[in-house]
């Protein structure tokens, strides 16, 4: 919870970090948080394991230290095609060491798709992440990358899909609850409709952005992630 994510997330990370084999792939824009997500995931992978997994990542460029893995640099080169191959070649020298966690930074074409995926088939847990809009779209994302569709489809190998944007959180000091701004008027009927159909204000705790205070900067105090997990299985892959 201290970085956003709810307790029914939280349980499903376990069970992704729980899955010795198959792809997690994280999907959002840039900036949407997906490398510290995948970093978060990764070192509690470590502390789950008590350090015994062995941790490999090729990342173009490597965002931060992953505490308890090895970063293996991407040589720096102009022009996108020989940067691309140069990230492809890090993947390649990392499954090379055949660790037993992998993180490729970003899935960007069908080389680095398909060594995710043939990381997965050969016993790896392999996080990644890819532009995609949402959790669901990650599929077809990867089938615009002329991946063959009975891996995408297979719930073995594709083992996580993982949708996120960040949104502005609301300053716990000064926030005021959502029955209140209604009542003063502060959103749209149209708005309120659509809240009202998806929470029941008696079961739910909704708030609204405040004027702002000390603490803040107009009634906001950083990020959080909004977040959507699916594990996959056979069932939904048939759909």
């Amino acid at each position: 919870t201290r970085c956003g994510f709810t307790k029914y997330q939280q349980r499903l990370m376990r069970r992704l970090r729980a899955t010795p084999t198959g792809v997690i792939v994280l999907a959002g824009p840039t900036g949407s948080g997906k490398s510290t997500s995948c970093r978060i995931n990764l070192e509690l992978l470590f502390e789950d394991h008590r350090g015994e997994q062995t941790m490999l990542s090729a990342e173009d460029p490597p965002e931060a230290p992953i505490r308890g893995g090895k970063q293996i640099p991407v040589t720096s080169a102009n022009g996108a095609d020989t940067r691309r191959a140069k990230f492809d070649e890090a993947i390649i020298s990392a499954l090379r060491s055949d660790p037993d966690v992998i993180l490729i930074g970003e899935v960007r074409d069908g080389v680095s798709g398909n060594l995710a995926i043939q990381a997965a088939m050969t016993g790896h847990q392999v996080w990644s992440t890819l532009h995609a809009l949402d959790a669901i779209s990650i599929l077809n994302r990867l089938r615009d990358l002329d991946i063959d569709e009975y891996k995408i489809f297979d719930p073995t190998i594709i083992t996580g899909l993982w949708g996120q944007r960040l949104v502005k959180r609301l300053c716990p000091h000064c926030r005021i609850p959502f029955r209140q701004s209604v009542e003063e008027g502060r959103h749209a009927p149209d708005f309120v409709n659509s809240v009202t159909q998806i929470f029941d204000l008696d079961e739910y705790d909704l708030y609204s952005r405040g004027k702002g205070c000390v603490k803040c900067t107009r009634g906001v105090i950083g990020r959080i992630p909004v977040a959507e997990i699916i594990l996959p299985d056979e069932q939904f892959m048939a759909h």
